[in-house]
């Protein structure tokens, strides 16, 4: 999934997957955290799948982050060491030129975003 083009392949996969598996949570009556931290994880590959017209955002980072902070308030140790897990994930992808700084920031603020909407609802 290197470039906009085969990416487009995994989000067309992944997102009815990801609806699929949302009907069922809510079917079988699982927790409202489960629900809704699946619900705003499957908003934010929806996002990154709109935006994937015009940049090729790091989802690897956007998942460690969007994770980091969904658990940092269940376990602060835990969420802070995600925390600095992303920064090495960024730097990695830069380093391996799997991605520009732009597409790194570009997918630390959309995982940003989502996370701390989850942060803010539950």
């Amino acid at each position: 999934m290197s470039n906009k083009r085969e990416r487009r392949s995994l989000y067309i996969f992944a997102l009815p997957l990801m609806v699929l598996v949302l009907f069922f949570l809510f079917y079988t009556n699982q927790p409202v955290y489960i629900c809704t931290s699946f619900s705003i994880a499957t908003l934010m590959l929806l996002a990154s799948f709109g935006i994937n017209f015009l940049i090729k955002i790091s989802m690897h980072v956007a998942i460690n982050i969007y994770l980091a902070l969904a658990i940092i308030f269940v376990n602060r140790r835990l969420g802070v060491v995600l925390i600095l897990f992303t920064f090495l994930v960024m730097w990695s992808r830069l380093v391996l030129k799997r991605h520009t700084p732009k597409e790194v920031v570009t997918g630390l603020i959309i995982g940003s975003l989502f996370g701390l909407t989850l942060v803010l609802i539950s």
